[in-house]
């Protein structure tokens, strides 16, 4: 069964909004991506992944493992990064945390839904780690030292150009599930990935604040993660600064989607 799960969720697609919304950009890049590029962070974000989930099994759920792809998935239309295909998953932990990687492989934890009151937190969480893919935080925290962008290092070290990098493959994949696991993005990441996350809720029609009372509520706080109440108070700034009102919550899908939980 845990085969199964695995090739739904790394196959299935579907979303609640017509091809017309991958055209809009909602994430200003700072970077310029190749399909090399493209190719090099798909492959290093699916080790990645296979280590994610080798510490946590998905659950043996179908129905909420499709639920929660309809809504990473529509959420992703908004991320300025159309060219990857973004997956997600919910992983049997009680901690309440979510994890993203290189190339939109996105995991929620089940202690995290279990704390959620709607689909606009689920949303919250979800976009908030869409917001780290978007802005290739991992693969610019992996430090390389060789020259050009970091998608381009890479790309470098894949096809075997390693004579001006000193790193392989395998110690990226050991640098990068360090960064999740451990170490933790650097504060800034993080408040950026908060900022492009409720950005992205509102883009979708979501109302931010329900990722805020998600916050407040859990104290999602972790070593990983920075202080809730400045986290918080940042938040509804943006909130405030761009004037977002009202949004979606769906409670009731919600509820309907998770029974049994």
């Amino acid at each position: 069964m845990r085969f199964l799960l695995c090739l739904l969720i790394f196959s299935f697609f579907i979303s609640f909004a017509d091809e017309n919304f991958r055209t809009r950009k909602h994430v200003e890049r700072w970077y310029k991506v190749t399909d090399e590029d493209i190719r090099a962070e798909v492959l290093l974000g699916r080790e990645v992944a296979a280590k994610i989930l080798g510490k946590y099994d998905l659950v043996d759920d179908e129905a909420l493992q499709i639920y929660v792809n309809k809504v990473g998935k529509y959420l992703a239309l908004y991320s300025g990064r159309g060219e990857l295909d973004f997956k997600f998953g919910v992983v049997n932990s009680e901690e309440i945390n979510a994890y993203s990687t290189p190339g939109g492989y996105v995991f929620v934890t089940l202690g995290a839904i279990k704390r959620m009151r709607n689909e606009a937190e689920l949303a919250g969480v979800l976009a908030h780690e869409i917001g780290h893919v978007a802005h290739m935080h991992v693969i610019k925290d992996l430090d390389f030292k060789g020259k050009g962008m970091p998608s381009s290092s890479l790309v470098m070290i894949l096809s075997g150009g390693t004579q001006t990098i000193s790193v392989t493959f395998s110690e990226l994949i050991d640098k990068a599930t360090d960064i999740l696991f451990e170490r933790g993005f650097r504060k800034e990441e993080e408040f950026e990935a908060d900022e492009t996350g409720v950005i992205i809720m509102a883009m979708a029609g979501y109302d931010p604040e329900a990722y805020v009372e998600f916050l407040k509520r859990t104290k999602y706080e972790s070593v990983t993660h920075p202080n809730n109440k400045e986290r918080v108070e940042r938040l509804m700034h943006v909130i405030d600064e761009l004037k977002f009102q009202g949004g979606k919550r769906m409670g009731e899908r919600f509820v309907k989607n998770v029974k049994g939980f």
